[in-house]
This record gives C-alpha cells, sequence and structure tokens, in this order.
C-alpha cells in the first residue's frame, strides 16, 4: 500500500484567488494523490468555497476570526479518521511536479524520521531577494537531523515549514499535537518537541513546491 493511501492533506485557504487554478493544477497532475484531501476555509468572500467543492476537496469553513495557525492545523487532524500521515500545504505553495506528494512522504521509511519539510522554490518571475531567501534556507541536499546535531545546526535543527511539509500522525499526537493558540511557528514548535523525545526531522530537497514572498529588505528581517 502506498503511503499516500494512509495520508491526509491539509491547505487553509482564504480567499486565494486566481493562484488556486495553478494549485489545483499542480494537485492534479500529481501520479499519486492522498486518501483525503481538506481544505479548511477561513470564510472567504472571492466564491472560493463554491470551487473547491466543485473540484472535489472536503471543505471545512470556519469563521475567519477563528483561524489560528496551530489549532486550526491540529483540529483538521483530530476531526478525522486516523490516518498514518498528514501533509500541510498553503494556499500559495505549488507542487513542483508530479512526484512532490510522494516524494516527501519516502523518508518516513525511517521509522524515527517524525516529520520532513520539503524544499521551496522561488516562485516564477521572483524578484532577487526573495530568491536568496530560498535558496539559502533550501538547499539541494536532503538530510536527516537529531538531537544530536544542536551542536552543529542551532535552532536549525528543528527547522520546519507547514507551507509544505509532513508529519507522523503518531508521533505528532505523541507530543502533543501543534499548540492551540499561536499566531506563528507551529510547525518549529512541534519539531523541537519530536527531537527532544528522541526522533529524527528530515528535510528532502527532491519533494518541491514553488513558494516565496516577494518582502522588502526590512520586511525580510523582521
Amino acid at each position: 500500500m502506498s503511503k499516500l493511501e494512509k495520508t491526509l492533506l491539509v491547505c487553509p485557504t482564504f480567499n486565494p484567488g486566481d493562484v488556486f487554478n495553478d494549485w489545483l493544477k499542480a494537485f492534479n497532475d500529481q501520479k499519486e494523490k492522498p486518501a483525503t484531501a481538506l481544505i479548511i476555509d477561513s470564510a472567504s468572500d472571492d466564491g472560493f468555497v463554491d470551487i473547491a467543492k466543485k473540484s472535489g476537496f472536503i471543505v471545512d469553513v470556519i469563521d475567519r476570526h477563528q483561524f489560528n495557525h496551530g489549532g486550526t492545523r491540529q483540529k483538521a487532524v483530530d476531526r478525522n479518521e486516523p490516518f498514518d500521515y498528514v501533509i500541510f500545504l498553503t494556499q500559495d505553495a505549488i507542487l513542483f511536479d508530479v512526484d512532490s506528494l510522494s516524494n516527501i512522504l519516502k523518508p518516513f521509511n525511517d521509522s524515527r524520521v517524525a516529520a520532513v519539510c520539503g524544499r521551496q522554490l522561488p516562485r516564477k518571475k521572483a524578484a532577487s531577494i526573495e530568491k536568496h531567501a530560498r535558496l539559502y534556507n533550501y538547499s539541494l541536499q536532503s538530510n536527516v537531523k537529531s538531537i544530536n546535531d544542536v551542536g552543529d545546526f542551532g535552532l536549525k535543527t528543528a527547522f520546519i515549514s507547514n507551507s509544505f511539509a509532513a508529519y507522523r500522525v503518531s508521533v505528532l499526537n505523541e507530543v502533543g499535537g501543534f499548540p492551540e493558540n499561536v499566531i506563528f511557528g507551529e510547525d518549529m514548535y512541534v519539531a523541537a518537541k519530536m527531537l527532544n523525545a528522541g526522533y529524527k526531522i528530515a528535510y528532502a530537497a527532491d519533494a518541491c513546491v514553488y513558494h516565496s514572498h516577494n518582502y522588502s529588505l526590512i520586511q525580510e528581517m523582521k
């Protein structure tokens, strides 16, 4: 059985606009798709919800004021039937090729790998600063880190991004899941707890999405 047959995909959305056309095409082009694809929408008012439903997704609409990066993601995991893995994508993370979803699950062949971070490439027509941010943080080489690597990598040992990441659900629940009320960093918070519990965090350089932001130098520094 393919790992994707035991996988839940979760994508939070809010008025994604035309970018969803690219997101949907890339998703539909995947060689293998997850057992369940769930969109959690924060009450979009651009007609997106109807489009998502017609495209075959399960859509859970919440009040936009209820959205929380950690709590909303954890509720998605808790509300659904048990899955072995969960993949998180954001509405502006466009799958790079037909194997992006299957490739992000490969590191789970190691039973001690609890989470996997995919590679983020600068979006097409990206400016120089946003290209640098992606090329600096996302290398060409895959790797696996444990708590023993903190001396070499420091905070980067727990580096992960829920714009494109996968988790082993049993371990996610074992460490208490995502924090209920955070505005940022729920992914690295969980990754750090997994490392402290003796598990590993993998980076899959062959599992890619296009995802970057045209921030100014000041915005990047903040």
